[in-house]
């Protein structure tokens, strides 16, 4: 019986097969931050990505912000993740579900015109459906995530990206 083995990671050190060369999650972690932190200052200044508003794009996106770390940036995964308990979508169903997002949030015009509140109650009930939707069953996994989100508690969520959304004192008179 053979055991998984993952070809996002190097063997010897456990972490992130990367371009940086780190060898523990530490250092990769430092790299990726300065990395990519430069990189998104690149995208705000000038956006390259060709814009499509679905999964093509993200992946842009992904590929522009961590080309100088990952070799696979802007790839889809190839393996199945967990994480703290959670599932995330299978890698096979990835571009289903992506397309799914993208359709919903295409016919809500990418949630442009909505006011704040509204704004972060359709942010925090997206939130809840990633976490929610784990694949459990066969077959109505978007459906059921969608109602479980809506019986949920949402509060924490909504609380959450009410407080990202909200300038501090520290924040006033900045342009």
């Amino acid at each position: 019986m053979t055991s998984f083995v993952d070809p996002y990671l190097d063997p010897r050190s456990g972490v992130l097969r990367n371009l940086v060369g780190a060898k523990s999650e530490a250092t990769l972690a430092r790299a990726e931050g300065d990395l990519s932190s430069f990189r998104l200052i690149e995208l705000a200044h000038a956006y390259t990505v060709r814009r499509t508003g679905d999964l093509a794009e993200l992946r842009g996106v992904h590929r522009h912000l961590f080309q100088d770390v990952y070799a696979w940036a802007g790839e889809i995964r190839t393996v199945d993740l967990a994480k703290g308990g959670s599932t995330f979508v299978p890698a096979r169903l990835i571009d289903r579900a992506a397309g799914n997002v993208f359709k919903e949030l295409r016919a809500e015009g990418f949630l442009r015109g909505l006011d704040r509140e509204g704004f972060v109650d359709r942010i925090a009930q997206d939130a809840g459906w990633s976490v929610d939707w784990s694949g459990v069953t066969r077959e109505g996994n978007v459906e059921a995530s969608r109602v479980a989100s809506t019986s949920q508690d949402l509060a924490p969520l909504r609380e959450m990206f009410d407080s990202m959304t909200t300038a501090d004192d520290s924040d006033q008179g900045r342009t």
